[in-house]
C-alpha cells in the first residue's frame, strides 16, 4: 500500500471534476464547503424522512457507488479505508460525492501491504477491525453500511460505544 501519490491526486482532481468525488478545502480531509453538509448529518436530522424520499434516497446510493466505483477502477485502484456518511458531502441537487483521503492508500497488487486499522469503527469491514490484510472490499463493507443508514434513517449501531463495535 503506498500513500496517494501526485499521479493520484491528480486522477482524484480529474473525478472531482467529473463529479464522483469532492477535493474541496486546502488539505483532501478538510472539505471547505458543504451546501446541505454531510450525508450523516442529513440522514439525522430531525422528520429527515418527509423530505428524503426512497427514491430520493436510491438516488443518493448509487451517487455513493458511483464515486466508490470510479476509485476501485484507477490503476492501481485507490483504497478510500475511511467510507462512512460523514465523509460523503450532499450538494443542492442532492448529489453525493465522495471526500475525505486522509486514509486512502493505492493497492499495489492483490491487497493493501498496510494491516493499520483504520478509519470509524461502526463503518469499518471486519477485516480492518483485525488487523488482517485488506482490499478494495472493505470499501464495500462500508458501502452497505451506508446503505443500512440510507434505508433506516437511523445511526449504525447507535445502541453501542465504538469499543463496543469492535
Amino acid at each position: 500500500m503506498e500513500d496517494l501519490d501526485e499521479f493520484k491526486l491528480q486522477k482524484l482532481e480529474d473525478a472531482s471534476q467529473s463529479g464522483s468525488v469532492s477535493l474541496e478545502g486546502e488539505k483532501l480531509d478538510e472539505p471547505s464547503t458543504k451546501e446541505k453538509g454531510s450525508l450523516y448529518e442529513l440522514l439525522h436530522m430531525p422528520n429527515v424522512g418527509s423530505s428524503l424520499s426512497e427514491r430520493r434516497r436510491l438516488s443518493m446510493a448509487y451517487d455513493v457507488a458511483s464515486g466508490m466505483n470510479y476509485l476501485h477502477q484507477m490503476r492501481p485502484p485507490i483504497v478510500h479505508r475511511d467510507l462512512k456518511s460523514p465523509n460523503l458531502l450532499v450538494d443542492d441537487s442532492y448529489t453525493v460525492k465522495v471526500c475525505d483521503f486522509g486514509l486512502s492508500r493505492t493497492k499495489a497488487n492483490t491487497f493493501l501491504s498496510s494491516k493499520t486499522a483504520a478509519g470509524t469503527p461502526e463503518w469499518m469491514a471486519p477485516e480492518v477491525i483485525r488487523g488482517e490484510l485488506s482490499n478494495e472490499k472493505c470499501d464495500v463493507f462500508s458501502f452497505a453500511v451506508i446503505l443500512w443508514e440510507l434505508v433506516t434513517l437511523q445511526q449504525p449501531w447507535r445502541l453501542l460505544n465504538p469499543s463496543q463495535v469492535i
